[in-house]
């Protein structure tokens, strides 16, 4: 008997330890419900990369875009693009230096945004925290470099535009709420 338990066990580890090339449809059936019956089925699913579901009842108003933008991307990455006036003709260490500057001059007022610069004239920055993309913006749009700041397909124009563009686009918005 005791000859007998010696040698069953040296058995099933050879037959274990065969190369993966060797195996049959059959060993591998069996191995795949071995696994299965293993396997803890009681672990939660992880949630974290869904969003949180938007409470419209915590929105002020629910007629003004940026508080919905605002409450809507809360603790998700929102990014903007932002066209600069008067880059024409500049280098790329130009428009380098003043994108780090505003980076700096947002991040001592509590907006965590990172930058890359797009093309020529065109910066995109991502405010980390969806709720502070309003103010990202209204920071933005007050430089007097800031062209253009688009978020989420919608363009305001900054202090760097022209003033004839500025009153065109202040007259649709005023037409268009006439409708």
């Amino acid at each position: 008997l005791l000859l007998l338990c010696l040698l069953l066990p040296a058995s099933s580890s050879a037959e274990q330890k065969k190369p993966l090339s060797e195996y049959s449809d059959a060993d591998l059936e069996r191995l795949y419900k071995q696994w299965e019956e293993s396997d803890p089925d009681s672990e939660p699913e992880s949630t974290s990369w869904k969003s949180p579901q938007l409470d419209l009842t915590k929105v002020p108003d629910l007629t003004d875009p940026t508080l919905i933008l605002q409450n809507s991307s809360r603790g998700q990455p929102v990014p903007l693009i932002v066209r600069i006036a008067g880059a024409e003709g500049r280098d790329s260490v130009w428009l380098e230096n003043l994108s780090r500057n505003w980076q700096l001059e947002m991040f001592n007022a509590h907006m965590e945004t990172t930058r890359r610069v797009v093309e020529d004239g065109t910066v995109q920055l991502i405010a980390l925290d969806g709720s502070q993309v309003v103010k990202v913006r209204e920071y933005l749009l007050a430089q007097p470099n800031c062209y253009s700041v688009t978020i989420e397909g919608h363009t305001v124009l900054g202090r760097g535009a022209p003033a004839a563009e500025v009153a065109a686009a202040a007259a649709a918005k005023a037409k268009k709420t006439e409708l």
